[in-house]
């Protein structure tokens, strides 16, 4: 029997068992011709569905030829949608010959009216064979320019063109195979990053120059609160690049024209978090191989746990919080996931944008997530001096999304959730998908159209991950520290069966948290809170249209500390503590 066989049916068994994901096999080390065998295991997964459709219609199955199951999707996959014969293949070869001509037969019967054989599968799967190539450059160590003229020079016959909406940004279409060995993505100088992930720190940063320019102040650090593997973190570090030396230029400029300026400069920076201190390493990995490590401070921290009054963040004016999710918007290298979703649900779940269509053990993970999700967007708003937070998720279920913004807004303690509202995002307005306007979802998540429009939804449709992202922007200051639950509870707040809205506030001993096992418990919670501050904003005080101007929020003032720069840690300490990689020599000129 083939090698490659072999190989294919045990990379295939492996992915169906759930022991390997479709992203760790396309990025597993190469050897004895494993790259054809992992494609040849993704492609007959993704017809897996046809191809049981096609056995079942010819009466053919592995337990009556008493042949092994993967071994028999393999070959029968290798006849009908790949080299179109059985090369070697053994005793399955041997079982399948008399059923051959049949299965063809069945084959053409399909296809008919079909432009090709990708039209056999799923709209999903058709969309994530489909996706554009997204390739950010690293404008630290060369301009977009040279990027997308290398990107230009190195492809015949694929469109290469500019993003309209991220800076740096550059598409390709039909997008390449094999474009992550490429020596300028190995050096750094190419990210290959998908459109939709880039969002929240393009949206980040609209809001953080438009602030500089136009109130003529920096605009301080950022921290990104989970942060690995750390794409979105070395985008912002980009920006900051940049914005760090026009505040030099701004600052040497400023010495000749009055030479009693102070020449002191204290360059803003990314504070990234991830208590895993596997991720941790693996993203300070990240952040060197990009040549920004000088710029952002990764903590093998749990962002829960920071202390948010801790002097090192005094300057931290803006939060990314992209924080763990379900992933069900992600199509990109999860063919496992996509297949395995649509048997169980026909009318797939990327239309329903519901649970309803998941196991029941899946529904349970996904509201766990919402409860950590809501936890961490309190964490955030609590940062006395953080004036604007994007909130983001690569999910496209209601209740990680619109259900988590409602959640927060409508079961936080007022004291806290006053001082915030949803804006729509600078630079975004050309974009149509927004978050859903259907009265039962703001019905059920206690929100208004208007906030609603302020969100941004992508969806495989559009080129792209699904993906969601919200920013809220504080509207006055804090009166004090809000002390925040331990954790909110981990239990539907409402049933989906009966498809029930969120109940109202709970009181403080509703509030519930949730032991390392998983189990929940329900202690006597003391919520102490500073001064309350009196009356939630009306609804017309918060945005009407997402498309009007919105007046600065007023910057709150924390209490005077001694002020901390924040530089390398000499002492290069790392678990538990934060560590910061020393500058990279080799910038390709950057000096």
């Amino acid at each position: 029997m083939s090698l490659l066989y072999r190989q294919a049916a045990s990379t295939l068994r492996a992915l169906e068992q759930r022991k390997k994901s479709v992203k760790a096999v396309v990025h597993q080390e190469e050897g004895n011709g494993e790259k054809k065998s992992r494609t040849l295991a993704i492609r007959c997964l993704q017809f897996k569905s046809v191809l049981n459709e096609i056995l079942s219609e010819c009466e053919i199955d592995a337990e009556s030829l008493d042949v092994d199951p993967h071994m028999l999707l393999i070959q029968v996959y290798e006849l009908l949608f790949g080299m179109g014969k059985i090369s070697g293949g053994g005793e399955v070869k041997r079982k399948l010959a008399p059923y051959m001509e049949k299965l063809l037969q069945v084959k053409e019967k399909k296809l008919v009216g079909k432009t090709s054989s990708k039209d056999l599968l799923s709209k999903e799967l058709q969309l994530a064979q489909d996706l554009p190539l997204y390739v950010r450059v690293n404008t630290c160590l060369i301009t977009a320019e040279v990027g997308l003229e290398y990107l230009q020079n190195k492809f015949d016959g694929v469109s290469v063109e500019s993003d309209d909406l991220v800076e740096g940004l550059v598409v390709l279409y039909p997008g390449p195979e094999g474009f992550g060995s490429d020596e300028w993505v190995q050096n750094g100088r190419l990210v290959i990053q998908d459109k939709a992930s880039c969002f929240p720190p393009q949206i980040l940063s609209n809001h953080y120059f438009s602030e500089v320019h136009e109130n003529n102040e920096w605009s301080g650090d950022i921290i990104d609160a989970c942060a690995a593997p750390g794409n979105k973190t070395s985008q912002l570090a980009t920006f900051l690049f940049h914005q760090n030396e026009a505040a030099r230029n701004k600052l040497k400029t400023g010495k000749k024209k009055n030479k009693a300026l102070s020449t002191e400069f204290r360059p803003a920076r990314v504070f990234a978090f991830d208590k895993s201190s596997e991720r941790a390493k693996m993203l300070q990995a990240r952040m060197s191989a990009l040549h920004v490590d000088d710029l952002v401070t990764v903590n093998n921290q749990d962002f829960l746990s920071v202390d948010v009054e801790d002097p090192a963040y005094s300057h931290v004016r803006n939060i990314l919080l992209d924080p763990s999710c379900s992933g069900s918007g992600i199509v990109r290298n999860a063919i496992d996931r996509i297949v395995e979703r649509s048997q169980h649900n026909e009318q797939h779940v990327a239309e329903e944008h519901s649970l309803s269509a998941l196991p029941v053990a899946d529904q349970t993970r996904v509201l766990k997530l919402q409860s950590f999700q809501v936890l961490a967007l309190q964490k955030a708003m609590s940062f006395p001096q953080v004036q604007r937070i994007v909130y983001s998720t690569c999910s496209i279920h209601v209740e990680e999304n619109e259900g988590t913004v409602g959640r927060l807004l409508h079961e936080s303690p007022s004291e806290l959730v006053d001082c915030w509202r949803l804006v729509a995002p600078t630079g975004f307005s050309s974009w149509e998908r927004r978050g859903f306007t259907h009265p039962s979802v703001l019905e059920k998540y206690h929100l208004t159209k208007e906030e609603s429009l302020c969100m941004i939804r992508c969806l495989p449709e559009d080129g792209m991950n699904g993906f969601f992202v919200a920013m809220f922007e504080r509207v006055k200051p804090s009166n004090g520290v809000v002390q925040l639950p331990q954790l909110v509870s981990q239990k539907p707040v409402f049933s989906i069966a009966e498809g029930g809205s969120y109940s109202k506030k709970r009181k403080a001993s509703e509030v519930v948290s949730s032991n390392e096992d998983g189990t929940d418990e329900s202690p006597k919670q003391n919520i102490k809170a500073a001064k309350v501050l009196k009356d939630r904003p009306k609804e017309d005080s918060r945005p009407a249209n997402m498309d009007q101007p919105r007046a600065a929020a007023p910057v709150s003032q924390p209490k005077p500390k001694q002020e901390k720069i924040i530089g390398p840690n000499s002492s290069g300490s790392f678990f538990g503590k934060s560590f910061v990689g020393a500058r990279s020599k080799k910038r390709f000129g950057r000096k």
